[in-house]
């Protein structure tokens, strides 16, 4: 839906806008200063696993064992917060450039490995 709402606004006031989306982002701030501790339980796999590693969970579930992998289950695309953050300075750059090809362009951020 807010993809949706970028996109109208861009064309009901001539802007240019990107888009981004992150493919599961992972990781913390090199300077160790901002990390990954959620509040209450983790929604996301790596402070699920780690701690489920320290006990500070009891178990960690993972859910499907149906998708087309040698052992059933999903294969993952995960994105650096620091590879995140350098892309949105490059998205600026680019509409600053003016080398917006649409009014709305979408760019999908992952590593495009397994």
């Amino acid at each position: 839906m807010g993809e949706q709402i970028v996109s109208e606004a861009t064309k009901t006031i001539s802007a240019q806008s990107i888009l981004l989306r992150y493919f599961n982002p992972v990781g913390a701030h090199p300077s160790i200063q901002i990390g990954e501790i959620p509040l209450g339980k983790p929604a996301n796999l790596i402070p699920a696993i780690t701690q489920t590693a320290i006990g500070k969970l009891p178990k960690m579930q993972v859910y499907g064992n149906d998708y087309p992998t040698r052992d059933g289950s999903c294969i993952r695309d995960y994105i650096h917060v620091s590879d995140i953050s350098h892309a949105h300075t490059l998205a600026l750059q680019y509409l600053i450039n003016g080398k917006n090809k649409l009014a709305c362009e979408v760019f999908n951020l992952g590593t495009g490995m397994e």
